[in-house]
């Protein structure tokens, strides 16, 4: 699959009249074996590729290693640990891609590559690292390898700590589209003092994800309430709920509300819930679809209800 000889004979014998060829082949090494692949890849860059206006690049990490024609083809790009990009300077590379997941160790080497069109961007943390920092360095990083113009929503990581809502602020003042973001409930709680970024988010978060797998998003009533009021103008909302009556809450005091998707962890009967909520939201004009999950030890049913509120 990567021996560019054989493809080169292929094209030339049987495809003499292909003027557009794109791919991406993926490959798995053993440690020792990285200059044998390094041979393999620049093979695609000799006198007939480059006679042929089909340039490439090609990245090794750990064990694994990738080719592909430029510009890249695919909206999506995972800018990995440890990668280390042969790239080729003549073309704007990743003017595909719009949506982006990078680590955030690889801030470091944001020189390498920049992101033109991305739309969605998720930070992820490092493995080795406990509750690692974004802080102000982080954002100008970011800048210099995303246009931050054309970002509609941003993932950061349940695992993160922000150092302080400043800086949370001031990103989301620096992208002037953005509309969706996911984040830790704890951050948003933890930040609840800040005025100026609570009203921020009011009126430019429509699309909001804090959802987190094994625990609740609200612990307290009093915490549901302040969140309805930050978010009083969100349209899509994912969560997890632990009591009934939160969800009945949320449906009431988030009017703007058209889709909703909750996890509940422990409902002791699944009947009873799905008659219950079927009266309760009889007169909200409300369409929902329920997922069970698995049972656990307890014998309670976890499942996902997705709630669509159609406003009149």
């Amino acid at each position: 699959m990567i021996d560019a000889n054989q493809w080169e004979h292929l094209l030339t014998s049987s495809l003499s009249h292909l003027d557009i060829f794109k791919f991406t082949f993926n490959y798995m090494y053993k440690n020792n074996d990285d200059n044998n692949i390094q041979d393999k890849f620049n093979r695609f860059q000799n006198d007939f590729w480059l006679g042929q206006h089909w340039f490439t690049e090609y990245e090794l990490s750990n064990y694994s290693a990738t080719i592909y024609t430029i510009p890249y083809m695919f909206n999506s790009y995972d800018f990995q640990l440890d990668t280390q990009r042969y790239s080729h300077q003549l073309v704007n590379t990743f003017d595909n891609v719009k949506i982006l997941t990078l680590y955030h160790a690889t801030l470091k080497d944001t020189y390498l590559c920049y992101f033109s069109n991305v739309t969605s961007l998720t930070i992820l943390p490092s493995e080795q690292y406990f509750k690692p920092r974004l802080g102000t360095q982080d954002m100008r990083s970011l800048k210099k390898i995303i246009n931050f113009s054309s970002l509609k929503h941003i993932g950061i990581s349940l695992k993160f700590r922000l150092k302080e809502p400043s800086i949370l602020l001031r990103l989301l003042q620096d992208l002037p589209q953005l509309s969706s973001i996911m984040v830790s409930i704890r951050v948003l709680e933890a930040f609840s003092y800040d005025t100026e970024l609570c009203e921020y988010l009011n009126k430019t978060i429509k699309k909001l994800d804090i959802y987190k797998y094994g625990s609740c998003s609200f612990k307290t009533h009093y915490q549901l309430e302040k969140f309805c009021k930050i978010f009083s103008n969100v349209e899509e909302l994912k969560c997890n709920i632990d009591r009934m009556t939160d969800l009945l809450f949320l449906l009431k005091h988030l009017s703007k509300l058209t889709n909703l998707k909750a996890y509940l962890w422990s409902v002791n009967d699944y009947d009873y819930f799905h008659s219950w909520f079927k009266n309760q939201t009889c007169r909200l004009n409300i369409l929902f679809d329920m997922k069970c999950g698995h049972r656990g030890a307890s014998f309670r049913t976890p499942f996902w209800l997705e709630t669509k509120h159609w406003i009149v």
